[in-house]
């Protein structure tokens, strides 16, 4: 049919499974086994950044084209491996933006400016976290095993959530927001301006907390809350600002060890979201808790 169209076609590059299970396309490798599809990195791209990595941890100084490089074949890894964005594009910083290098040589970034992303990076391609493929079942894409929801809030003093199996209310938190929060994070508790902050960390601190309930697993888990930015930090790991970059390096090493892994994020509107809003203002003077979650 294509052919039928005027395409020209490279039969030279065609693969068969009947020689190989395995076909290699674009950056990945594809593998079928039953009902479920696996993706791994290409090889050739994998032992690039190896290569790489090798040589700029045995330096204090980066050219900016060695670590433009380096950058685009680490893209090209977080478009299959998607909890290596957060890292990623920490190195795009000094990158495109010249006050971030300081005093480095012209042309130049110091290594200590792009430390972090690069010894996490470095930890991945190691295997110490995380793993180089990613499975696509059809038991998780029709939405099969255990259904799970957990609802979270955070006004400006505290955070709180619960948790929903089979649509019955099983658990909830209370957590209070400490000096060292706002230490990390970069925001004062009390004010709007951390507000997109909080949300992502009460994610985080529910995601985290009632991991141990579903490892293992076969769950469809699902996460509420208001702000897109959670919603877009859970789901694509993607994140503006120190406090939720921060917390996005978080949620990709958990999701990386098979921690848990959110399936759906969804918008609840504050004005609706009365349970998960009551018991994060727990602290601040209001001990009663709503009538369904006593006992």
């Amino acid at each position: 049919s294509l052919l039928a169209l005027g395409f020209a076609l490279a039969f030279s590059k065609a693969q068969s499974t009947a020689n190989n299970q395995v076909i290699t396309w674009t950056s990945a490798k594809l593998s079928v086994t039953g009902f479920t599809i696996t993706a791994e990195v290409k090889d050739a791209i994998l032992d690039d950044i190896k290569h790489m990595l090798s040589d700029m941890n045995h330096v204090n100084v980066i050219s900016l084209d060695d670590l433009k490089s380096f950058a685009g074949k680490c893209v090209c890894v977080s478009t299959l491996i998607f909890t290596w964005r957060p890292f990623v594009a920490m190195l795009y910083g000094p990158i495109h933006d010249p006050s971030r290098r300081g005093d480095a040589p012209p042309g130049c970034v110091w290594r200590r400016q792009v430390a972090v992303p690069l010894e996490w990076l470095t930890a991945y391609v190691g295997g110490v976290a995380g793993t180089m493929s990613r499975s696509y079942s059809l038991a998780a894409y029709i939405e099969q095993g255990l259904q799970v929801q957990i609802t979270v809030d955070a006004p400006p003093l505290g955070l709180g959530g619960y948790l929903v199996e089979e649509g019955k209310v099983e658990e909830y938190f209370i957590s209070g927001i400490t000096s060292t929060d706002e230490e990390i994070l970069s925001h004062q508790r009390g004010g709007s301006e951390g507000q997109q902050t909080w949300e992502a960390l009460a994610s985080l601190v529910a995601l985290r907390h009632w991991a141990p309930r579903w490892k293992g697993k076969r769950v469809t888990l699902r996460v509420r809350s208001d702000p897109i930015t959670a919603r877009t930090l859970i789901l694509k790991l993607q994140a503006k600002g120190a406090g939720t970059s921060v917390i996005s390096r978080e949620m990709a090493l958990d999701i990386a060890e098979a921690v848990y892994s959110p399936s759906v994020a969804s918008h609840l509107p504050g004005v609706a979201n009365l349970t998960a809003d009551t018991l994060s203002r727990f602290d601040e003077g209001n001990p009663s808790l709503p009538p369904h979650l006593r006992g």
